[in-house]
């Protein structure tokens, strides 16, 4: 599952979010956060109650795409519930030019367009086409 989010500046950027396994069968499910198709961590959350995780990147502007990849490296039916996915900057950049003169700065987060992301998504390995959840392995 992923995303399409625009209005990134150059900075530093921190993404929350909470996991769990499937209840009635526990599974094994972990899964890939990426960015642009570039993995940032990989996670498996332990059990049936959510865990918070978190991850910090750095990137450039523009638009980029977010995603949630499920992995199944144990096989089998397995699925994980992620929910709260936020995505805050830390701190940006400064934008100078090449004749030093100062372009933009930012140092307070800017608005993005988080609420659009399915914050109660299901996340499964039984199916031919990869999906996700998340824990540091």
């Amino acid at each position: 599952m992923g995303q399409s989010i625009g209005g990134f500046v150059s900075g530093v950027y921190t993404l929350t979010f909470s996991a769990a396994q499937r209840s009635n069968i526990l599974g094994a499910e972990d899964f890939a956060v990426r960015l642009d198709g570039i993995t940032l961590g990989t996670f498996k959350p332990a059990g049936r109650r959510y865990e918070d995780f978190g991850l910090s990147f750095n990137t450039r502007p523009g638009t980029h795409n977010l995603e949630f990849v499920g992995l199944n490296t144990g096989h089998g039916d397995n699925t994980t519930f992620i929910d709260n996915v936020g995505l805050v900057l830390d701190h940006a950049t400064s934008v100078i030019d090449g004749g030093g003169e100062l372009l933009s700065q930012r140092v307070s987060s800017p608005p993005l367009d988080v609420e659009a992301l399915d914050n109660s998504s299901l996340l499964s390995s039984d199916v031919a086409t990869p999906r996700a959840a998340a824990r540091p392995v």
